[in-house]
């Protein structure tokens, strides 16, 4: 009884005017028709939480994760549903996705399967609603704290965005756009700290000196995987910590050994001459391959008929 009639999504209908703007009254007190009914039911779960008797062994068996967690995702989730495919939009979405918002805070990490389903068909698909700047604010804040916690879920927001982008709306394109600028300013700086860890680990001078005594695997078999990619991170400088962190293992590994280093150094520019003369024999080829299709009698056809 208490579970049925705590979580359950509330039916309060929009006046005219909200109907119109979409925006209720903040400061306006309204109850639920059948509030008087369910209110003891409310004052009831109270009273035994609040209880100085109260068991908490027994309570923990009742109020349990699925009790509490599971039924307010429940409930989220059929109150969007209405929101996005039935077009409904009592009061309320605003608040739930605020409270939402401070859950996903919450959430350890990495996310479970279950948080990324819900964002994929519940949250994404708010941005469709033609109420959204009632809860744009709310909405975002969800949505960012899902890209914070794990920036592979921007992948699932991007395409909502690009999937629901509003062609003929320009104020709602400027709500889009700022969401797009807030997802990409998160997942840029989660990979700027990614990249600038993994140069704070091959700077250590703990890992230096480990492989100052294996010199011979170390630039035949490991620094070779990375040096490419420190070079480019190097001439790319991101940002200023991320630019000498990369200068600093570059320094430190020519250091250990200069003659291996330059040998390392040889090889790669080798290669990557070999990788542009394989690119451009490719590029060749194709370029015959049309060029003989072209000269086709069947291909002068076609083109002869769309040119008429």
């Amino acid at each position: 009884m208490i579970r049925i009639n705590l979580f359950r999504p509330p039916d309060l209908p929009l006046t005219p005017e909200e109907e119109v703007f979409g925006i209720a009254d903040e400061d306006e007190n309204i109850l639920e028709l059948i509030w008087q009914n369910i209110q003891p039911v409310y004052q009831l779960f109270l009273n035994i939480v609040v209880h100085k008797n109260l068991d908490t062994n027994q309570a923990k068996r009742q109020i349990t994760l699925d009790f509490i967690g599971n039924s307010i995702r429940r409930l989220m989730a059929h109150k969007f549903f209405e929101v996005v495919y039935e077009n409904r939009c009592n009061r309320g979405v605003a608040e739930m996705l605020e409270f939402l918002g401070s859950i996903i805070n919450g959430f350890a990490t990495p996310l479970k399967a279950e948080h990324v389903r819900f964002l994929e068909a519940a949250l994404v698909p708010l941005l469709k609603s033609p109420l959204l700047p009632a809860f744009l604010l709310e909405l975002m804040y969800c949505l960012t704290q899902f890209v914070e916690k794990d920036p592979n879920t921007s992948v699932a927001v991007m395409r909502g965005l690009r999937r629901y982008w509003p062609v003929m709306n320009t104020a709602k394109q400027l709500m889009y756009l700022q969401m797009v600028e807030e997802v990409l300013n998160i997942v840029v700086e989660s990979e700027g700290d990614n990249a600038q860890r993994t140069c704070e680990l091959w700077a250590s001078e703990y890992l230096c000196e480990k492989l100052f005594l294996h010199r011979d695997i170390a630039f035949s078999e490991l620094l070779p995987r990375i040096y490419r990619a420190l070079l480019s991170a190097n001439k790319s400088a991101w940002s200023p910590p991320a630019e000498f962190l990369t200068k600093k293992v570059l320094t430190m590994y020519q250091d250990l050994d200069g003659a291996q280093f330059a040998t390392m150094e040889q090889a790669d520019v080798e290669k990557r001459s070999t990788d542009a003369a394989s690119r451009e024999q490719a590029s060749q080829m194709w370029a015959n391959i049309l060029q003989a299709h072209e000269a086709l009698p069947l291909a002068q056809q076609v083109r002869a008929d769309e040119e008429r």
